[in-house]
């Protein structure tokens, strides 16, 4: 219950800061989908694997860490798609960290054109850089953190 509690919170901060999105409440189907995706993929790629040593293989992810990956994006990907096409009514005013980039963004298109937008901020590199890795890397990391020191310190 605490684990279900604490990743709820973590992510809907997380989620917040990157791209304005939460979830009512830890058991809000959306929610569940994604945190559930998170967890599935955890368990795939803690142990580590070969393409963890041979990067050469990881389009054949033997492992289905790739499969597990796409389940979590099927809940992000039309949120992400949703915000940056919003994106254009807030310019003046951004509200999260996705704006920011998406100003930048904008700012080197305008200036070099759009054959010469540089690929990190491809949209597919906006993605999977900022909004999935971010909310990969602080989803399981904070839960953990914070669920162990109660255990310890309560």
């Amino acid at each position: 219950m605490a684990f279900e509690v604490f990743c709820w919170a973590t992510t809907n901060i997380l989620m917040e800061m990157i791209m304005s999105k939460t979830w009512p409440h830890p058991y809000d189907p959306e929610f569940v989908k994604l945190r559930d995706a998170y967890v599935k993929f955890f368990t795939l790629v803690t142990p580590g694997n070969l393409t963890d040593f041979f990067p050469i293989m990881r389009p054949f992810m033997v492992n289905g860490t790739k499969k597990t990956r796409d389940s979590h994006n099927e809940v992000l990907m039309p949120w992400f798609k949703k915000r940056t096409d919003s994106f254009h009514k807030h310019r003046d005013n951004p509200r999260d960290y996705l704006d920011f980039i998406l100003l930048k963004r904008e700012e080197i298109l305008n200036k070099r054109g759009e054959d010469k937008v540089p690929q990190y901020l491809s949209m597919e590199a906006i993605y999977s850089n900022q909004v999935d890795n971010l909310g990969i890397g602080g989803f399981d990391t904070t839960a953990s953190a914070t669920d162990w020191s109660l255990v310890f310190f309560g």
